[in-house]
């Protein structure tokens, strides 16, 4: 069992070194990170996560709007 973190910023030029911090501090040794607007649906790095994840794994993230700006976007991600 482990436990990731998932970290999305809109571009390249954002810091995500205040995710990460969260993130750590919430005990997580893995991370995915991407660099990508939230209005792509296009994220390999989300959807290498979801094929790596193993069950008992543990998925934190920084808020629920780096995953997802919608709930509709949400449900789409984890199909």
């Amino acid at each position: 069992m482990k436990t990731v973190g998932y970290i999305r910023v809109n571009s390249e030029g954002q810091n995500i070194a205040r995710q990460k911090k969260s993130l750590k501090e919430a005990g997580c040794t893995d991370f995915f990170i991407e660099k990508i607007s939230d209005a792509s649906m296009d994220r390999p790095e989300l959807q290498r996560m979801l094929e790596e994840l193993e069950e008992g794994d543990i998925v934190i993230i920084h808020e629920i709007s780096r995953l997802s700006r919608s709930t509709k976007d949400l449900l789409q991600s984890l199909k």
